[in-house]
């Protein structure tokens, strides 16, 4: 199963700094094209591509995508290996224009490896504008929404998703939307079902093309996330200049220490360790309150003592609505990427 987190959303953002390649590098021959590996794989720790059997780029490592090589224009024979193995894993006759660019997603769907091709030559978008585009390549996940919104839009009133994507067992691809710059709530959600919700990222920001600094803020995550951007950067002449990076992201990590209401003072308090000790990591907690969703108690900012980052929740007089009957468990989750489900209090 294709990791939805990493591939579903992969948004691309053009302006003349632009996300996802816009061209640069590659041959020079007038009858050749450009072409490089994405290895999305989950399985393959690092695969090659050849070209008409040739050996056109080797080693693209898992998670990461590869630099251009030369292949002839038309409709080269390209072929994914295991660089370990020597394995065929998939095959591919794409038509390809000369001198132009493109990259094939290598990615892993039901345990077998799939592959897609996707132009690269994108033309910037008009000053004062951001281009988006979301690439779909979770084809076990079913027709599915994506909303993309102010962040405190509410989705369920919306009148039409952004884009959306019918089930199917080959890689989506939007067009591109014309889009003013900012920050924005990314949703994925079921088709035609906003209340099911598959992915959300809360502060995607898409700047004009008079920025040269984009920048993308990691959605919270329980797990570790490998993000990859490629970034081009194009010259008052026109002329691109392309690099890649990886981000790996690394969630807090909550550690439950206590949890008790005691009836005489209404008090709630819940106390816990936390890897982050930071202003931005705000705790927050919830009681689970039989037969009704999670209750916000409220938050708290873990803080640093004799090298240990902990937290510790207070609330006095506590609200009637917010006062158990009865012992239960409390979640806490953290801005950061922790959570913890289901741990009981005492009920004192």
């Amino acid at each position: 199963m294709l990791d939805i987190r990493k591939w579903l959303a992969t948004v691309a953002s053009c302006a003349t700094v632009a996300l996802t390649a816009c061209g640069g590098g590659g041959g020079d021959s007038s009858d050749s094209t450009s072409v490089r590996v994405v290895n999305a794989t989950l399985t393959h720790a690092s695969i090659d591509l050849l070209a008409n059997g040739s050996m056109a780029a080797s080693g693209t490592a898992i998670d990461s995508v590869g630099g251009y090589a030369s292949v002839a224009a038309g409709s080269p024979a390209l072929q994914i290996n295991d660089s370990t193995t020597g394995s065929a894993l998939a095959t591919l006759v794409p038509s390809v224009g000369k001198d132009s660019h493109f990259v094939v997603v290598a990615y892993e769907s039901g345990g077998v490896v799939r592959t897609t091709v996707i132009a690269e030559d994108t033309a910037a978008p008009v000053a004062g504008t951001a281009s988006l585009r979301v690439f779909d390549a979770a084809t076990d996940a079913g027709a599915i929404d994506i909303y993309v919104t102010d962040p405190a839009a509410d989705i369920t009133t919306s009148t039409s998703p952004t884009f959306s994507f019918s089930a199917s067992t080959t890689f989506q691809a939007s067009g591109f939307l014309a889009i003013a710059p900012g920050t924005y709530r990314v949703r994925v959600t079921g088709g035609g079902n906003p209340a099911d919700l598959r992915l959300d990222m809360p502060a995607v920001t898409l700047t004009n093309a008079l920025t040269a600094n984009p920048t993308f803020v990691v959605p919270s995550a329980t797990t570790s996330q490998t993000f990859t951007f490629s970034l081009t950067i194009k010259d008052v002449n026109g002329t691109p200049a392309t690099d890649t990076m990886q981000v790996t992201t690394d969630p807090d990590d909550l550690v439950f220490t206590s949890a008790s209401f005691k009836r005489g003072g209404a008090e709630w308090r819940v106390r816990g360790d936390a890897q982050y000790c930071s202003a931005n990591n705000l705790v927050s907690v919830y009681w689970n309150k039989p037969g009704a969703s999670p209750v916000l108690l409220g938050t708290t900012t873990p803080t640093a003592a004799l090298g240990v980052c902990s937290f510790d929740f207070r609330l006095k007089n506590t609200p009637t609505a917010l006062q158990p009957a009865a012992a239960g468990t409390v979640t806490i989750r953290s801005a950061l990427g922790g959570e913890l489900l289901n741990r009981a209090f005492a009920f004192q």
